[in-house]
């Protein structure tokens, strides 16, 4: 509540209007994207999708999600492996 007694409402520069604090507003896309992440990981292991059919047949925000962390994965694998290069170089390559 703000001094008069109403709730919290900003409106941006560029005219987003808020009626709650931001925070909460990132702290639910987060719960969100790591929903989403927990369902990948169970979806992934038991290779399954969440609706009948191909890949066709998914959402799209589902598919874009999958293109996401695939890409994600791949980036933390390459920069794991450049680490592990470089620290193999330091010690003389063995």
């Amino acid at each position: 509540m703000n001094q008069l007694g109403r709730g919290f409402r900003h409106v941006t520069r560029g005219g987003l209007r808020f009626d709650r604090c931001p925070k909460a507003w990132v702290k639910d896309e987060a719960r969100s994207a790591a929903l989403v992440l927990s369902d990948f990981v169970f979806l992934d292991k038991h290779k399954i999708m969440p609706d009948p059919g191909g890949r066709l047949d998914q959402s799209p925000r589902f598919l874009e999600s999958v293109d996401i962390i695939e890409q994600t994965r791949a980036e933390i694998r390459e920069a794991k492996d450049r680490a592990a290069d470089a620290k193999n170089r330091g010690r003389g390559g063995r």
